[in-house]
């Protein structure tokens, strides 16, 4: 009898972990753990949380040189951390170029949606997921404010005209990465004005810690074989490099 116990729940165990994920959480799933496309197969967001924190850190050296030429040199450095296709005239190489913050967060609000789209999904995970993407858009615009401030730097003709711009295109490039106190009352947020990477990371772990069913962490061959057929509908099959 106690064999038979033993055995019983032994399959109960294997039924539990080989039990497919939700295609909902497979989503949310490339979000925070990994995408096939990425380098290295790195999560969205984790690819966005290092490439502003790499954005925040060049514009700061570009804050701190004395030369105009290093100016220049960090700004790029900054600029191309954002978007890499920086300066690539070549759509199909812009199409192939690496993950830079804005791609990554971007892709990250489409899986999102994705996410909340899927049949499984539950009312968390749809209710999350249009405030994720309007705070996203705050981060999106900053990029592009940040880019602008980069070409401007870049065409600046003197150190001082550089150093002045440098500072703003620091305080943009901090603000994508921990969030700005804009209205001064020593936290960021709630407004989704003030919101950063850290912040959005943090917002999207814990909707994950309300999510019923729970969320486990995703095996690999179902965060990399999830296709979406012509219907729209998702499943999971061995996936070629263009199911996505």
């Amino acid at each position: 009898m106690k064999f038979i116990k033993i055995i019983l729940c032994l399959l109960v165990t294997t039924s539990c972990v080989t039990k497919p994920p939700t295609i909902a959480h497979t989503h949310v799933g490339h979000i925070l753990e990994g995408f096939a496309k990425t380098p290295n197969k790195e999560g969205l967001l984790a690819i966005a949380k290092s490439k502003a924190s790499l954005a925040s850190n060049a514009a700061q050296k570009a804050v701190e040189s004395k030369s105009l030429l290093d100016i220049k040199k960090h700004t790029l450095s900054a600029m191309q951390a954002v978007n890499p296709a920086y300066q690539i005239k070549d759509p199909k190489a812009i199409k192939k170029s690496p993950y830079g913050l804005k791609k990554a967060l971007a892709e990250a609000v489409q899986h999102i949606q994705y996410a909340a789209s899927s049949a499984d999904a539950s009312n968390n995970v749809k209710h999350f997921a249009e405030t994720f993407k309007q705070n996203s858009r705050y981060v999106l615009d900053r990029c592009d404010i940040v880019m602008g401030l980069g070409d401007e730097i870049l065409r600046s003709s003197t150190n001082n005209e550089a150093k002045v711009l440098a500072r703003e295109f620091l305080k943009y490039s901090l603000a994508n990465a921990v969030g700005i106190d804009i209205n001064g009352d020593g936290h960021v947020g709630p407004s989704p004005k003030e919101l950063g990477l850290a912040q959005l990371n943090a917002h999207i772990k814990a909707m994950l810690a309300r999510e019923r069913p729970v969320y486990h962490e995703i095996g690999k061959w179902y965060l990399f074989n999830i296709v979406k057929l012509p219907s729209g509908q998702w499943i999971f099959k061995q996936r070629d490099n263009d199911d996505y």
